[in-house]
């Protein structure tokens, strides 16, 4: 017995052999074969021989008794040769030999059984063999084309798979025409009519469109092929169908579709085959099928090479077909694919052919549109579009219809049939200006000249014109204004048109001056001439109007910068021909706010084209710097400066946040390449070179500036391409920022007892008297600084560390931008006379970075604690800007910051002795009874900005303490002191100023846990009602509750029972507003999120809410409500700054029945409906007689809530 048969008969006949030991025999044999088998004794013949006789015994079935066993080690013994070849290197076989296993494989695709498998693993790696020659690849597609498809069809998915992959690997090399004329390849074909696996399918329609694309193919081929596709199209894939992989039917659309366009010699049998379909179609056909073909049909033009072969004969017969798709279709979708058809068709007749060609189809297409697109209104936005998809193929197919298209479309609007039929023209012409403006990138620089010289842009500008004034009348209806509002779409579209040099290099607006002159005087007009016009609509109608003209305009002055100085100028002029002093009529206020608001709108939201990138940024500053100069010269109302002041942070908020420039300045941040400009001195340099008339209030510098001449100035400054000119911006912005601050402001005193105080100006008052400004106007100069604030907060955050650094900015937030050189005094809150000027040190807190906070180490102590720096008497509001800029500067004294050793050694140093100070201050009962309200709003700013941080140096004693100062305080104002000190548990970054983001704060994750677990959890077995109802166990409580009211409940999850117990007993005793807000929201989050928790208690809960709801209404004897005061109840000991309205008491009562109405849905009420529902109805019938109309809704459908499901009625219902 020869070595192979003896590794045959293991292999076949030995039975529990593992994989690695058929692996090892399979080694083997390949190893003996390669050594060569001649040195063996018992070797006869050649490789093929030898694999052959290895396995001869179990070929015969001369015992029929052993049928069944026969069969199995039939395919053993088939395995281990293919096997064994697999292992063989590609060389090792002759082409002889790998003939002869080609044609022993392939004869087994006619025996019946599990062998095709095998067959086709071997067949496989003979066709990868390096002596697989033609003969042998055509003998295996003999044997595949002689597979019966029934039996095909009845192999499993992944047989059926493997047999595909070895056709595609027998015509990798594509089809010749000799293996054409064979004959094997309709058979083969065939073989997948059956197919309905999806992964099957993918790979079969993948592997035709890989071989036939490029091929030449024979007529009979052709349509085999088409034959063998057809009946799968249209495809889709039934959710029940089975396979081993997904296959998106989108996939399988697309691989089918492939080949349908993989060759134009299917053209003759695919198109008419598309089309036929389309046109079959019932009203039963899906969008989807419709789709299917359309996109088809589109593939198939765009793919068929030679176009004037495989395209052209079909395009009459397309356009026949699809022509009424557009005109009648309902479907959207198929209405678009459609036009992108004829987009294909216009683009591949251009590209590819005569231009007789193109024409012949521009013709086709026109002939068979132009009546009715001016005749009939039905038609006309219809065949509009379909003029315009095949316009906008091409420059060439462009420029053949868009002179015809333009000369209809004036006819018709000079006498349209209606409306509705001026409307359809409208967005004809737009469309047809947006694709002029889409192929002006495209065209070539020698057909430039040739489209620019048109003047259908001039003729369409006209129309438009025409439209518009036509329509903005007096009294317009809404169809006019909608008409209107189109044609400033078009308008918009014009001053967007734009033509190649005719050095071809780059590209230059297609409207000339005077054309640019004419629309921006128009809609600037109707835009902002607030102090004058008078408003044709109202209401609605006149807002959306205005919309579209500011938007048109706003395109305008983007491609037209000069137009945006004659609109600055205009305005500047109205407003000072208005009387600004005294009392102020609400119309010229408004117009005030509205026309600088809009001009913040045209010229910041955008950056303009092909032009100083800074222009129109630069002319809208330096024309509110202006405007508010004029203002202050005329001693105008503190209203109209806040408004101004409001627009001009509109503005530099609207350009910092544009996309290229809010880029360029993230980039900008990154480096450190202009640290050089950013002092104080050398910023105003190089803002006065770049603007030698530029506005600057702090020397009353604003007459000179002329917004119409900046073009001229800044004719060579850097254009939007050009990152630098985000520069200039900051540059502009600081100078801004800095004649702001010293123009509101002024230093009094001498030597070392300079200080910071309000300008002149801001003090005396601006409303034409001598005197101090009334109350009134306090609240506004208060908003003007407050803008004022804002405005150096959008700019000074921009700026880099070292830009920061070089502005002194931690000088600044004191000095304001003034010489305080002159002053022995450290940094120091002494600085300032007014805390008002509180508002522009926090534009500079808010925007600073922590390692220039760092640089206040010798001074923040006093900075932070404001030790013997009270001012007597400063109102709410300050109070609330100070702790803002207190939790500032102590979230970013960042002690963790690297730093050299001796520096770092100091900062720390100084940073412990404040929270050291702190600490003993809240050790010590009576240091906090006698605690000013300036000192508790700073202690508690310096502990959440900390506690935010993570500050590393908190220790367990302080923790201790803040937990305790609440019961410590002893005095009337201690609640208001524990809801002041319960912030430390609110997230930094989303409570300190919700209406303004600070920049570069430092928020550690979980901070709002740490701060409750050492801060708040301590204390809980000390607040009512878990110990006696005192005034400290009472005032723990508050503290309790509006630590955890805006905490997600899992942070206090183990804690929840107590703290529910705590706002249940709060809601029906308390009575300042602001605790019993706290207790009902805690309630609302524990039912919603923590059901289990109030199980037990839903009668109390009710009983609360009740009392919450009396206790909040305004009845006008009942000594419970809101207004009565007992000295005895330890839960009404509120201090009196805060004053309780009527809108205290609508939300209250809302909340109230918002918790009803929840406990309705979570409350089970299935066992004891009575216990929870009877009571409640009752309740819920009494307020529905309340004032409010928005409470009276609320409680029908609280009421609504309780009846549902529930067989309890009342009153009169059935």
């Amino acid at each position: 017995m020869s070595h192979l048969k003896a590794l045959a008969k293991r292999f076949v006949d030995e039975d529990g052999l593992s994989d690695q030991d058929r692996d090892k025999i399979i080694t083997d044999a390949a190893e003996y074969i390669m050594s060569g088998w001649k040195a063996h004794n018992d070797s006869t013949g050649t490789p093929a021989i030898e694999l052959a006789l290895s396995i001869q015994r179990w070929m015969s079935k001369d015992d029929p008794d052993d049928y069944v066993g026969d069969i199995e080690k039939n395919s053993q013994a088939h395995i281990f040769v293919a096997r064994t070849l697999g292992a063989l290197p590609k060389a090792t076989l002759t082409a002889k030999e790998v003939q002869v296993f080609a044609g022993f494989f392939g004869s087994m695709y006619t025996i019946g059984g599990n062998s095709w498998s095998v067959a086709t693993e071997a067949l496989t790696t003979l066709a990868q063999m390096d002596n697989c020659n033609t003969s042998a690849v055509d003998a295996m597609l003999a044997s595949i084309s002689e597979i019966d498809p029934d039996d095909f069809t009845k192999q499993l998915a992944k047989t059926r798979a493997e047999i595909f992959q070895l056709f595609k690997t027998l015509v990798s090399g594509g089809i010749t025409e000799a293996r054409q004329r064979r004959g094997h390849l309709p058979k083969i074909l065939s073989l997948a009519l059956r197919e309905r696996d999806p992964t099957n399918l993918l790979h079969w329609f993948q592997t035709l469109s890989d071989i036939i694309h490029g091929s030449r193919l024979s007529a009979n081929i052709a349509d085999s092929l088409f034959e063998s596709l057809s009946p799968f199209f249209p495809i889709s894939i039934r959710e029940s169908t089975v396979s081993n992989r997904h296959v998106p039917e989108k996939v399988l659309k697309e691989a089918l579709r492939s080949c349908f366009a993989s060759n134009g010699q299917l053209a003759h049998r695919v198109i008419p085959f598309l089309l036929g379909k389309l046109d079959d179609g019932t009203a039963s056909m899906t969008v989807s099928v419709k789709l299917d073909i359309l996109e088809t049909i589109k593939a198939c033009v765009a793919d068929y090479e030679p176009v004037d072969v495989y395209v052209l004969p079909y395009v009459p017969q397309i356009w026949s077909s699809l022509k009424y798709e557009v005109r009648n279709g309902e479907a959207p979708e198929a209405i678009q694919e459609t036009l992108s058809v004829f987009e294909t068709v216009s683009k591949r007749l251009a590209n590819s052919s005569p231009p007789s060609n193109l024409k012949g189809f521009v013709d086709l297409v026109w002939n068979d549109s132009a009546d009715d697109l001016v005749e009939n209104p039905a038609y006309t936005e219809q065949l509009g579009s379909v003029l315009i998809s095949v316009a906008r193929a091409h420059p060439e197919s462009f420029l053949i219809i868009c002179p015809r298209l333009v000369n209809s479309l004036q006819r018709a609007l000079d006498q349209p049939k209606s409306s509705s039929h001026t409307k359809s023209l409208l967005l004809v012409l737009n469309n047809l200006l947006r694709a002029r403006r889409s192929l002006a990138s495209h065209l070539s620089t020698e057909a430039s000249p040739e489209a620019a010289k048109d003047g259908s842009v001039s003729l369409l500008r006209a129309m438009l014109f025409k439209v518009f004034n036509e329509n903005v009348v007096e009294n317009s209806s809404a169809q006019q204004i909608d008409l209107a509002k189109e044609a400033l779409v078009g308008l918009e579209q014009v001053v967007m048109q734009r033509r190649r040099r005719h050095d071809g290099v780059g590209y230059v607006a297609d409207c000339d001056e005077d054309a640019f002159k004419e629309i921006c005087a128009t809609l600037s007009f109707r835009y902002l001439n607030c102090f004058n016009r008078r408003s044709p609509l109202a209401g609605s109608t006149q807002e959306e109007f205005e919309y579209a003209v500011g938007q048109a305009l706003r395109t305008a002055v983007q491609h037209y910068p000069k137009a945006y100085g004659k609109i600055v100028s205009d305005v500047l002029d109205d407003v000072n021909k208005t009387n600004w002093t005294g009392y102020l009529a609400k119309r010229s206020l408004t117009a005030l706010s509205m026309s600088c608001m809009r001009l913040a709108h045209l010229g910041c939201t955008v950056v303009p084209e092909d032009s100083a990138a800074l222009i129109n940024f630069a002319t809208f500053a330096g024309g509110m710097l202006k405007m508010l100069g004029m203002l202050f010269a005329a001693r105008a109302n503190y209203k109209a400066c806040a408004n101004v002041a409001a627009a001009l942070l509109k503005g530099v908020q609207s350009f910092a946040a544009s996309a290229n420039v809010r880029s360029y300045l993230d980039d900008l941040k990154k480096t450190d390449k202009w640290q050089e400009t950013w002092s104080i001195a050398l910023v105003d340099v190089a803002v006065k070179d770049l603007l030698p008339n530029f506005p600057d209030l702090a020397i009353d510098f604003f007459d000179q500036f002329d917004p119409i001449s900046l073009t001229q100035v800044l004719s060579t400054a850097p254009t939007s391409e050009q990152p630098a000119f985000v520069v200039s911006f900051l540059q502009v912005g600081v100078f801004t920022v800095r004649q702001l601050y010293q123009h509101a402001t002024r230093t009094v005193g001498v030597a070392e007892t300079i200080q910071v105080d309000l300008s002149e100006p801001l003090v005396t008052g601006l409303d034409g008297s001598d005197g101090q400004p009334s109350s009134v106007s306090c609240l506004w100069r208060d908003r003007y600084l407050n803008m004022v604030g804002s405005i150096a907060a959008v700019v000074l955050r921009e700026l880099n560390l070292s830009a920061q650094l070089d502005l002194e900015l931690h000088m600044q937030m004191l000095a304001c931008f003034r010489s305080m050189e002159g002053s022995s005094q450290p940094l120091s809150w002494n600085w300032h006379c007014s805390q008002v000027l509180g508002e522009l040190s926090w534009g500079i807190a808010h925007a600073i970075r922590p390692e220039v906070v760092l640089k206040m180490h010798s001074d923040i102590g006093k900075l932070l604690l404001m030790d013997s720096e009270v001012h007597d008497g400063t109102p709410k509001q300050d109070h609330a800007r100070i702790s803002t800029i207190v939790t500032l500067l102590a979230n970013k004294y960042d002690t963790r910051y690297p730093r050299p050793m001796q520096e770092a050694s100091q900062e720390h140093e100084v940073w412990i002795q404040v929270l050291t100070k702190i600490e003993d201050l809240l050790k010590e009962p009576s240091a906090v009874a006698n605690m000013s309200t300036e000192k508790r709003v700073s202690i508690t700013g310096v502990l959440w900005g900390a506690i935010a941080r993570g500050d590393r140096f908190i220790t367990t004693g302080l923790q201790d303490a803040i937990a305790l100062a609440a019961a410590r305080s002893g005095s009337v104002s201690g609640n208001d002191f524990v809801r002041l000190l319960a912030r430390i548990c609110l997230p930094l970054g989303r409570y300190l100023d919700p209406t303004f983001t600070p920049a570069f704060i430092i928020s550690k994750p979980l901070q709002s846990q740490r701060a409750y677990h050492y801060c708040v959890q301590p204390i809980l077995s000390n607040a009512y009602p878990l110990s006696a109802e005192t005034e400290d166990s009472v005032c723990l409580a508050i503290y309790v509750l509006h630590a955890v009211k805006r905490l997600n409940v899992d942070q206090y999850e183990q804690d929840a029972d107590k703290i529910f117990r705590i706002a249940l007993t709060a809601m029906r005793k308390a009575t300042f507003v602001e605790d019993i807000d706290a207790a009902a929201t805690t309630v609302h989050h524990i039912i919603y999120n923590r059901t289990i928790v109030a199980k037990p208690h839903w009668n109390t809960v009710l009983e609360a809410e009740r009392a919450m709801y009396h206790n909040a209404h305004p009845f006008q004897n009942d000594v419970e409500s809101l207004d009565a005061i007992d000295p005895s109840n330890p839960w009404m000991r509120n201090s009196s700054t805060r004053p309780e309205t009527e809108n205290n008491r609508t939300e209250l009562r809302k909340k109230s029945l918002l918790l009803s109405a929840l406990v309705a849905k979570k409350a089970d009420r299935s066992k004891h409906p009575e216990n929870y529902a009877t009571a409640e109805l009752m309740h819920l019938t009494t307020a529905s007689a309340d004032k409010i109309r928005e409470i009276r809704a609320l409680v029908q459908r609280t009421r609504n809530d309780w009846l549902k499901d529930s067989s309890l009625t009342i009153g009169n219902e059935d």
